[in-house]
């Protein structure tokens, strides 16, 4: 649920300030990861649904400015099996999203203050520059920024309103007072405030000069006194973090780094010794790894189906269309047996398109069975056996030419266009006038058994007689599927107590729900769907074969089967559905749903060649063939979300089930000039064409015998007891040939042949009389 189409993207995008630029490039070629959560649909028609996006690492703190959207785009693709896409309509599009991490801290008021060293290197205060501006976009006016160089600290100020993070400049200062600006500026936090609050300090932690070895603030002692009472009082205090700036070795700020750790252990924050993002990006934003940072809204096209098969929604962050980001997850809805279509078309809307769809390809089929197939072949049978005739001693097809036409006896005479496929040359309107048919082999010559009426292209004998059979099963599938939809939404409240009771499952439990809806699907559908179908079937095939369709006798087969096979259909399907649902096979189970196919394939045959007649040895194979056939397409139709937007997945199920299974009854028809009878024993052996007795008979049957009146008088077995009328060749209504025995003392295939119990004549079959076998074979001349 699989290919033939091509996948799209729906995007939206994301702002990048210009500083970003020489950061993201550096990690082009190194894609990150980003975690996709499973789409979340909001409304029973499946129209529109949200998906979470987390996206982590070195990522993440680029993505937190969204002024300029020509730097990083979100693109959105849908794959179904593999690495196979489809079309770009079945792809949803996103319509907005929501900046979760912003939106919940800007909600909850929580601020967040960056304390800077002026004295930093300018390169060092532009990265917290870049870094001030990202804060601004998520905290909004709720991000401050406080710097501090010599003696003095500034107090926080708004970064979005002033804009001061612009002015961030080197001072080159000796002097500074770090522990003094972090006391100072958590001494601006009101108390009731502190709570809600974070505080960033960036510096290099240096407190003494290096070549001096005196301290960069005079009063360091007593700022060290102060910070640690504040820290050991039970005032509440910001969660404070420090992020280690410089390149000063460890040993020189062995102080600041006790006291930092200290601090930042104390109130929950975290101590870097480098500027790293993704740390970073943690501390501020404090979401947990289960939250994401980004809902998308988006849209799925009407029309759209879930079949149950396994789909992965994935999502490409791309920069200069090239991909730095990439993360996607699997999910599944519907069956295929029940699937879920987005906007669903109701009944009579579905009814009206498949009825639409089901008379364009008979269309389709009449127009190639009537008129493009008969006349190509009559194209290619006139290139092969249809001759200008040249005179005397001409050759044609292997054969030499008779100066006489075999039909109306006139001499050929030089340019008269001849028909010459075998030893019997005619004129070409003469073998029109004759049925398109040699006078001597009849039809049934390979080279000359093609019938074309080139002046009525309309005459139905044009077409294979098979074109009904598939107009008829076209329609017959219409019909059965048409069923199927109607009732498809039947109460099951029987069948789910029956599920239920198996498996120990409760309505009460959304886990329980969800596997009925998933494992249990098919019991619910599969049953109903080839129940429909086998009925249909059942009935399009006694319509097609029975000579007499209306008798009583018919009709009382025909309600017998449809009970019987609907039963039996609905039950052997039912049960398959519960042992692969047993077995825990998710959404399909190939190797179960085409058993009850073949099962109810094979009762069919041996009911229906019961009835009509009709050897079974020729139909199984075909019928094998259908099984697997109409299966297959359930799953491989499934594996497209919408197919020509116009009918279920399954109505083409249903046509290439019942078309296949009736084309496999709808055996070659009878033609006279096939019949013959190969006689071995005590004369010579020899073929008896029994087609031209029975053509030349008035009479619609033959007798073998001893009497001078019999048309197959058995004269050359003198010493068998064979009696002057000894058995009799009938066609019936079928055109099908029956041997009765009218005396005792013949065999039938080894055995006795009853007498006055007509047997079917198939081919090879043989019988006896006397000492004399006859064996029936249907041949090519």
């Amino acid at each position: 649920m699989f290919r033939i189409f091509l996948a799209i993207f729906a995007a939206a995008t994301f702002v990048a300030c210009d500083d970003m630029e020489s950061e993201l490039s550096a990690l082009l070629g190194e894609e990150q990861n980003i975690k996709i959560f499973e789409p979340e649909f909001k409304d029973n028609d499946y129209k529109h649904f949200n998906v979470g996006v987390k996206i982590g690492g070195d990522l993440d703190p680029l993505l937190l400015s969204v002024s300029k959207k020509d730097k990083i785009r979100l693109l959105m693709t849908e794959n179904r099996i593999g690495a196979l896409t489809f079309s770009t309509i079945d792809d949803p599009q996103i319509l907005s999203y929501d900046f979760v991490l912003r939106d919940s801290i800007q909600k909850s008021g929580e601020r967040l203050i960056l304390l800077v060293d002026l004295t930093l290197e300018q390169q060092s205060l532009e990265k917290i520059s870049i870094l001030a501006d990202r804060c601004s976009d998520v905290f909004g006016k709720n991000a401050y920024l406080a710097t501090f160089n010599g003696n003095t600290t500034m107090p926080p100020l708004s970064i979005k309103a002033s804009h001061i993070h612009k002015d961030l400049v080197s001072t080159g200062s000796e002097r500074k007072s770090l522990i003094k600006a972090v006391t100072n500026t958590v001494s601006t936090i009101p108390e009731n405030m502190r709570g809600n609050s974070r505080l960033l300090v960036f510096s290099d932690g240096r407190i003494y000069n290096d070549e001096t070895d005196e301290s960069l603030d005079p009063d360091h002692i007593s700022d060290e006194d102060q910070l640690i009472e504040l820290l050991e009082s039970d005032e509440p205090l910001p969660v404070i973090s420090y992020i280690d700036m410089g390149n000063v070795p460890d040993e020189e700020i062995e102080e600041t780094e006790v006291l930092m750790k200290a601090l930042t252990e104390k109130t929950k924050g975290i101590y870097l010794d480098s500027l790293e993002n993704s740390r970073i990006t943690s501390f501020i934003t404090n979401l947990k790894e289960s939250d994401p940072d980004y809902i998308l809204y988006c849209e799925n096209p009407d029309g759209k189906r879930y079949a149950g098969i396994d789909r992965n929604l994935k999502l490409d962050i791309t920069y200069n269309d090239s991909i730095i980001a990439s993360g996607e997850t699997t999910y599944s809805l519907g069956t295929v047996y029940r699937p879920i279509v987005v906007n669903v078309k109701s009944l009579w809307e579905k009814t009206k398109a498949n009825f639409i769809f089901i008379l364009t390809v008979i269309l389709i089929v009449y127009i190639m069975m009537q008129f493009v197939i008969p006349y190509i072949k009559y194209m290619l049978w006139y290139k092969q056996n249809v001759y200008t005739y040249t005179g005397p001693n001409m050759s044609a097809g292997g054969n030499l030419v008779a100066e006489r036409c075999c039909y109306c006896k006139d001499e050929f005479k030089q340019g008269d266009t001849i028909v010459a496929n075998c030893k019997h040359q005619m004129h070409l309107d003469c073998w029109e006038e004759n049925g398109c048919k040699c006078p001597e082999h009849g039809y049934h010559n390979h080279q000359s058994s093609h019938y074309y009426n080139r002046r009525n292209i309309f005459d139905p004998k044009n077409a294979s007689y098979l074109m009904t059979w598939i107009i008829a099963g076209l329609l017959a599938a219409l019909v059965a599927f048409t069923l199927y939809c109607i009732f498809r939404d039947k109460d099951d409240t029987f069948i789910y107590a029956i599920v239920c009771r198996m498996f120990d499952l409760s309505l009460d439990n959304p886990k329980d729900i969800f596997f009925l809806n998933t494992y249990a699907g098919k019991c619910f559908s599969m049953p109903d769907f080839l129940a429909w179908q086998v009925m249909t079937l059942v009935c399009y095939l006694h319509l097609m074969l029975a000579e007499k369709p209306l008798a009583s006798r018919n009709m009382f087969f025909l309600i017998t089967h449809l009970v019987l096979f609907g039963f039996i259909s609905y039950n052997v399907s039912f049960g398959f559905a519960l042992i692969s649902t047993y077995l825990n096979i998710y959404t399909t189970s190939f190797w179960f749903d085409w058993i009850p196919y073949l099962v109810v394939n094979l009762l069919i045959i041996w009911g229906i060649s019961t009835v009509m007649h009709i050897s079974r040895a020729k139909i199984i194979k075909g019928a094998v063939m259908t099984t697997v056939a109409a299966v297959l397409c359930i799953y491989l139709f499934a594996l497209s979300s919408r197919i020509l937007m116009l009918f279920d997945l399954n109505l083409i199920s249903c046509c290439v089930y019942i078309i296949g299974l009736g084309l496999t009854f709808a055996t070659p028809k009878r033609l006279s000039a096939c019949y013959y009878l190969h006689v071995t024993g005590q004369t010579k052996e020899m073929d008896i064409a029994i087609f031209k007795l029975l053509r030349t008979n008035e009479r619609s049957f033959i007798t073998l015998g001893r009497s001078i009146d019999c048309d197959l008088q058995i004269n050359w077995d003198t010493e068998s007891p064979i009696e002057p009328l000894m058995a009799r060749i009938s066609k019936n209504h079928r055109n099908k040939l029956m041997l009765t025995a009218l005396e005792p003392g013949m065999t039938f295939n080894g055995s006795e042949l009853k007498h006055d119990t007509p047997v079917t004549l198939t081919h090879g079959a043989s019988f006896t009389i006397g000492r004399t076998k006859f064996t029936y074979i249907e041949k090519d001349m």
